[in-house]
């Protein structure tokens, strides 16, 4: 498949009968309206994954979380300043199938993200957007 050829098909990511298209000349392919929420992993609105944070605090403090060990203050506001990035990026607006629901539980998700002070708030918090489909752990 040649890049940005056009054929009919069932887009592996939506599920619609569509004309497709291929992305970056790989196998790779989806409709154009997947096509459309893409965001390059090097924009900076695109959200960015702890694993690839070269301060190492974000990663000590994940470590901690996941592993149930104590976490500081700071621990927790950086968690709080990953989870934020994280769900304020524009990727997740842009989902083909948004419905009305998911609006209003993203809207809820960019609220309470900002209000995280314990670990408790963080892992309730993370709870609902994992369960949302943008768990960023």
């Amino acid at each position: 498949m040649q890049p940005g050829a056009d054929i009919v098909k069932t887009c592996p990511e939506c599920g619609r009968e569509t004309s497709v298209r291929c992305v970056l000349g790989s196998n790779t392919w989806c409709c154009d309206q997947c096509y459309q929420t893409r965001i390059p992993r090097d924009d900076p609105r695109a959200p960015k994954y702890w694993m690839y944070e070269t301060g190492g605090g974000l990663a000590q403090a994940v470590s901690r979380f996941v592993n149930q060990l104590l976490m500081s203050p700071a621990d927790i506001a950086l968690m709080r300043a990953y989870c934020r990035q994280w769900i304020d990026s524009p990727v997740w607006e842009r989902a083909p199938h948004m419905t009305n629901a998911g609006r209003e539980t993203l809207a809820e998700l960019r609220h309470v993200v900002r209000k995280i002070e314990t670990r408790e708030q963080l892992a309730t918090w993370l709870k609902v957007a994992g369960d949302y489909g943008a768990d960023p752990l």
